[in-house]
């Protein structure tokens, strides 16, 4: 396999590019960040570590403005790591390389002019170029209204505690209640937490039978076949939905129990089992 001019192997920045330093690398990150971005990071490290010494005139060949973050940053990360940072950003506007930042003004104009029948007509396109247990992925994130990387992280542990015949220590089959909060690592964060989410036996007892799934994969399958990958928005389509038939004017979020206010949740959720 030929390499664009730039991405050459060469020398990595971890002095000695031995096994033991790249695991020390690894546990800082996953210490540091969240699994799932902890892991994107550590990946990418990896493939561009060279890029640190190297000429970054290369990453203009990158495709998207998306992926040039993609390589970009795992690279500041490194450098904080190898406490050259401040070299490894000076470089960075040497080369006038700058990582893409999400327009939220044009973030707000999409979720307001989201149109349900063009949504609805992709998820129906997704359906047909995904595998089963990704089909049910797409359903559970709708139903449970999760971000994209919660939803991979319940419907993995749905799985794994399934297999342990534990499910029943986070899923609820009374209340049909998915408890998040027995997991803070993968579903507690500083801001908008998600404590629960409700979803049918039916639907958790098939993804319990079901593969894991990650979304990289997905996200491929769905380029493959020519479709836009769209999950993200499958949270939007939940708060919109839940918001606009007032199920959710109880609570600050606009999902189900995504809130700044813990307590009160627990409470709620005690008091008001839905």
């Amino acid at each position: 396999m030929v390499r664009s001019p730039g991405f050459e192997p060469g020398i990595t920045s971890l002095e000695g590019s031995n096994e033991q330093q790249w695991n020390s690398f690894k546990k800082w990150v996953f210490a540091k960040y969240s699994k799932v971005y902890a892991g994107m990071v550590y990946c990418y490290a990896r493939k561009y570590c060279h890029l640190l010494n190297g000429n970054l005139s290369c990453l203009e060949s990158l495709k998207s403005e998306y992926a040039k973050t993609h390589a970009v940053k795992p690279l500041v990360v490194l450098s904080k790591f190898l406490g050259k940072s401040q070299d490894f950003r000076k470089k960075l506007k040497d080369f006038g390389i700058k990582t893409y930042k999400p327009d939220s003004f044009a973030s707000f104009l999409r979720i307001l002019g989201n149109n349900s029948s063009d949504w609805l007509e992709w998820y129906k396109r997704a359906l047909t170029a995904l595998r089963t247990g990704e089909r049910l992925f797409l359903k559970f994130t709708i139903v449970a209204g999760l971000r994209r990387s919660e939803a991979t992280a319940s419907f993995n542990v749905i799985i794994q505690l399934a297999k342990e015949n534990r499910l029943q220590e986070y899923y609820d089959s009374d209340l049909q209640c998915l408890q998040h909060f027995k997991y803070k690592e993968a579903f507690l964060r500083r801001t908008k937490n998600c404590y629960i989410s409700f979803a049918s036996k039916e639907l958790i007892f098939a993804i319990a039978n079901s593969k894991p799934v990650t979304y990289p994969a997905i996200r491929k399958r769905l380029s493959q076949n020519g479709i836009k990958c769209r999950i993200a928005e499958l949270g939007d389509y939940f708060g919109t939905h839940y918001s606009f038939n007032g199920y959710l004017q109880h609570y600050r979020g606009n999902r189900l129990l995504q809130t700044s206010e813990p307590i009160n949740a627990i409470r709620d959720y005690a008091k008001h089992p839905f």
